[in-house]
């Protein structure tokens, strides 16, 4: 009904009181929005839209404007002219604008045509809100900057990207931006026009920026034709943010670096090395590779962050032996420094004289570690010592994963084979048993402990042989003296036993009421305090086994004999074997 209305503007979003004002010649956007009083708390004061139909053709058109300036000096270039039927939109700081403009948009497409795209930008990555945004005539990129309610905390101020589509041709073209050089000079080249169909990207450091830019990689690969390079250039190594970009006109090797962020504090300063293509007709194409120097391209990088300016000349950037001019498909690597040393602690506690955090050197030993802690105490266990690794940890869990994953496809297996006590399956008893196997698919995975069996009193000899080179984050824990010896498994009473040097495994064995009817002796094993496994398997007699001994903190277990089982117990009691192994897989590797 308000569309009808001609003398008529228009005022919604985020205010006090929506609605329809008198219009009439002269009115300014100050005379609708007279003071702040009229907005809800949370308005953006920073920008309005202004969805206006232009007079004899009657297509749709935006114009951006600046709320608190023209509030601040009514009459001003700021507080626009209105024209009769523009609708006013004030933003909520607090809520996404795609939503809100969806309708504007969708009129924008409506009216656009093959030779003449829609007047729409679309903005993606470290702005306070992304999506597909209506543009306005003359539109900048500090304008569609302001549409998307600015730019959020971190984002690089340095670089970032438009990706064009170039018409009838619709060929991808990459522009480069500079936003504190656009805002250093608003006026100037630096804050570049924004055309229909724009794609802007902003980054910062929480994002891939190749991943970002994938869809515009993925079309400059696609319109790649033959005899023409991809117009995408890869840095790689020493830098915080390796990978694939689009190749920009006059784009140079310090732009490329910029793009990625800058180097790592690995980086070595004479380190750099472009490596490009060289095609050879009629012959195999060769790969040139040029020496840079890195420190020189971060200097040429830093000086155009320092002093933004519109083209980003500074004395250096136009040499050629400095800085080449990059071509498609070109890649630039930044290696490590010689004999870099990454920050590196092991962790000493227990019975250790001086127990604490130590810094470590590359190469240094445990056994010189310790004699910098003092060694170990008088009441030291040496032989339960753990001693554990992030990188042993890693693998360990690894292993757990798989045995789970093959616990699984096991359970799949025996539920659903037709071989397996078929009859059993439709059977009430069966439907019991289901609520087995989803207990089964809740277990907890199991968490690796990353332990290593170490013999601790031969490695605090610091002989050559049994050196014992750490790496970050290791740990050793030398405990006192335990007072017992676990029992488990198939026993009457699994418990733990007070230590006596006297007792074999047998007698443990037998304290715990000895083996069940269902416990396999011969196949028994321990696991010492220090992480090795004594296994049992394989000796001549189970007598001879349960005469041996174990030391304070072993564990001993008792396992199954399942060949004394029936099938359906065999396969309800292989869930428990191999839960348990891929336990034990995880304390002892």
């Amino acid at each position: 009904l308000d569309d009808a209305l001609e003398d008529v503007v228009r005022l919604s979003g985020h205010v006090k009181r929506p609605g329809g004002y008198q219009y009439r010649a002269g009115m300014r956007v100050s005379d609708v929005v007279q003071n702040v009083d009229s907005l809800l708390p949370g308005s953006d004061l920073d920008f309005l839209l202004i969805k206006r139909r232009q007079p004899g053709t009657l297509r749709t058109e935006v114009v951006y404007a600046n709320l608190m300036k023209a509030l601040a000096n009514p009459g001003g270039a700021d507080d626009i002219v209105l024209q009769s039927r523009d609708q006013l939109v004030v933003f909520d700081l607090a809520r996404g604008r795609e939503q809100l403009v969806a309708g504007i948009v969708r009129e924008l497409e409506i009216q656009s045509t093959g030779y003449r795209p829609a007047r729409v930008v679309e903005l993606r990555g470290a702005v306070r809100y992304t999506g597909r945004l209506p543009l306005a005539e003359q539109g900048r990129l500090l304008d569609v900057i302001g549409m998307a309610g600015g730019l959020q905390p971190g984002t690089d101020l340095y670089y970032g990207v438009i990706a064009r589509t170039r018409h009838p041709a619709r060929e991808i073209e990459a522009i480069p931006f500079n936003i504190a050089a656009a805002m250093a000079a608003p006026e100037s080249a630096a804050n570049p026009a924004i055309a229909p169909g724009d794609r802007l990207y902003f980054f910062d450091d929480s994002a891939d920026r190749s991943e970002l830019l994938g869809q515009e990689i993925e079309r400059l690969r696609q319109q790649a034709s033959y005899g023409a390079d991809e117009r995408l250039v890869s840095v790689l190594g020493e830098v915080l943010h390796p990978g694939t970009f689009p190749l920009a006109q006059g784009m140079r090797a310090s732009d490329l670096l910029c793009a990625a962020r800058g180097l790592t504090r690995k980086a070595y300063g004479l380190g750099a090395q472009l490596s490009r293509v060289q095609r050879n007709p009629g012959a195999e194409n060769t790969v040139l590779h040029i020496d840079l120097d890195s420190d020189g391209l971060l200097r040429l990088c830093d000086t155009a962050r320092r002093s933004p300016t519109a083209d980003g000349i500074v004395q250096g950037y136009l040499d050629d032996a400095l800085n080449p001019l990059l071509r498609p498909m070109d890649q630039l690597v930044f290696t490590e420094k010689p004999g870099w040393v990454e920050r590196a602690t092991v962790t000493l506690s227990g019975e250790v004289q001086r127990p604490g955090v130590y810094a470590i050197d590359r190469g240094e030993s445990l056994c010189q570690v310790m004699q910098r802690a003092g060694g170990v105490t008088d009441d030291a266990y040496i032989f339960g010592a753990q001693f554990t690794r992030r990188s042993v940890r890693e693998i360990q869990q690894q292993t757990l994963d798989e045995l789970h994953d093959q616990l699984d496809d096991l359970m799949v297996e025996l539920s659903l084979s037709h071989s397996f006590n078929n009859e059993a399956k439709t059977s009430d008893e069966w439907a019991g048993k289901q609520d087995y196997l989803k207990t089964i698919r809740q277990l907890e995975r199991a968490e690796a402990s990353g332990r290593m069996v170490i013999d601790l009193e031969r490695v605090m000899k610091c002989r050559g042989r049994d050196k014992l080179v750490l790496e970050d984050g290791d740990a050793l824990e030398v405990p006192r003296t335990p007072g017992f010896v676990q029992v488990a498994g198939q026993v009457y009473v699994p418990t733990s036993h007070l230590y006596d040097e006297d007792r074999r495994i047998s007698d443990y064995i037998e304290l715990s009421g000895g083996h069940t009817v269902l416990g396999r002796l011969k196949d028994a094993y321990v696991i010492q305090a220090n992480g090795e496994v004594l296994n049992l398997k394989g000796s001549r007699t189970s007598s001879r086994i349960a005469r041996k001994s174990v030391m304070p903190g072993a564990r001993i277990y008792v396992p199954l004999d399942v060949d004394r089982m029936n099938g359906t117990e065999k396969a309800q009691t292989w869930v428990d074997t191999l839960v348990r192994s891929a336990i034990l897989a995880g304390i002892v590797l």
